[in-house]
């Protein structure tokens, strides 16, 4: 695709006259991508994530909701209590909130922080609209998580009463950020003596759709075992 493209540009500017190109496009050499090397977590890792993970408050839902439902961080941010069936115990993803919930502007007084509404968009692809089976595992921690940001918001007048049902609410009532939870689970997998890199934590397994629709129940631990993977680049 991206030679296909990088032919595209380079014709385009040689038919403007902007290139004088003495060269055939077929001389373009495709060069095959390296896969990522995987390093797949056994049970006993993923008893020790969770484990530290549950002294994490702050992030402890994040992760549940990544791991057992599939969700990509951006979609957990994106969550309000009004895409939760508590009854039913299941979750339907209508949005995704991929930037920060406040901006940062210049005036003459200085630096002030805004509230950033155009942070929500829509799922990133069509089939990224589903509902998904929760286990009771996070349905309970959905249940602490809706007492404490309403004891947060009654507590904290002056917080930012515009993310009120919004699940993934941090310091000030603003959404938490992305590097809070990649960070945080960082320092948790790096405390356990798990796999350091966390950067692509998310990616090829958090965020992976197939997780979420073959794992409906939240239960099927061997599929879990299984796919628990962390991008080892």
């Amino acid at each position: 695709m991206s030679r296909k493209l990088l032919c595209v540009i380079l014709k385009t500017a040689e038919m403007e006259d902007l290139l004088n190109l003495n060269f055939s496009f077929n001389s373009i050499v495709h060069f095959q991508r390296v896969p990522p090397k995987y390093v797949a977590y056994k049970k006993e890792d993923l008893r020790k994530l969770l484990e530290i993970a549950k002294r994490h408050d702050n992030i402890y839902l994040e992760i549940l909701l990544c791991l057992f439902c599939g969700l990509r961080i951006g979609e957990v941010r994106g969550l309000n209590f009004d895409h939760v069936d508590f009854e039913n115990h299941t979750i339907t993803v209508m949005q995704q909130a991929p930037y920060e919930s406040f901006i940062t502007i210049k005036t003459e007084h200085g630096v002030e922080k805004c509230l950033n509404e155009d942070c929500i968009k829509p799922p990133k692809s069509g089939s990224s609209y589903r509902t998904i089976k929760v286990p009771d595992i996070v349905v309970d921690e959905l249940y602490r998580r809706r007492e404490k940001n309403k004891q947060y918001f009654k507590t904290h007048p002056n917080a930012v009463s515009y993310w009120r049902n919004y699940i993934c609410i941090g310091f000030g009532g603003e959404l938490i950020s992305s590097k809070t939870v990649t960070e945080g689970l960082y320092k948790i997998c790096k405390k356990k003596w798990l796999t350091k890199n966390i950067s692509s934590w998310i990616a090829p397994f958090m965020c992976n759709n197939s997780f979420g629709a073959k794992c409906t129940s939240g239960r099927n631990q061997s599929y879990l075992r299984t796919c628990f993977r962390i991008n080892y680049i």
